[in-house]
C-alpha cells in the first residue's frame, strides 16, 4: 500500500492526466479508457495507466 497526494492536471472523458506523489509510486500518469473494438474480450469500462516524462 501506498500513501500521498495526487493533483489532477487534465480530464476529459477517454484520459486523466495527474502527478502523484506517494512514498512508493512517484511523477505523472495518465490512465487512458481503452476503446471498443469488435472483440469480446474488451470490456466497457477498461483503462490503462501509463508513466509519463514530465
Amino acid at each position: 500500500m501506498d500513501k500521498g497526494t495526487y493533483k489532477v492536471k487534465n480530464w476529459r472523458k477517454d484520459k486523466i492526466e495527474f502527478f502523484l506523489k506517494g512514498s512508493k509510486l512517484s511523477g505523472m500518469y495518465a490512465l487512458i479508457k481503452l476503446k471498443k473494438t469488435s472483440m469480446k474480450s474488451y470490456k466497457q469500462n477498461e483503462w490503462l495507466l501509463i508513466r509519463m516524462k514530465e
